[in-house]
């Protein structure tokens, strides 16, 4: 009974994976919106959230959080790369010509 007692009140620990992908977001922004940490980010994320539902870890805020930057970070990479394109294909981009 009273080995019970003391695993409900261990915490949890905080998922490595909500604090991976939320440092993955940051960098994202920092990088203007770098799809190459985005998507990692992204994936760590989402597994950090299955572990948190499997009761695993805690951190679920943290894990929503990275997720929020992650792909906030990878829809302004697409924007910034769907509005470079239309500028150099209307000929007032790279070259002038």
């Amino acid at each position: 009974m009273q080995d019970a007692h003391t695993q409900e009140n261990t915490p949890l620990p905080v998922s490595g994976l909500a604090v991976a992908s939320l440092v993955l977001g940051i960098v994202s922004f920092v990088a203007c919106g770098s799809c190459l940490t985005a998507i990692p980010g992204i994936i760590c994320g989402h597994m950090a959230l299955r572990n948190i539902n499997d009761g695993y870890n805690e951190g679920r805020t943290l894990a929503k959080v990275a997720l929020f930057l992650n792909y906030a970070a990878l829809v302004l990479t697409a924007i910034s790369i769907l509005l470079f394109m239309i500028l150099v294909g209307s000929g007032g981009g790279i070259g002038g010509g």
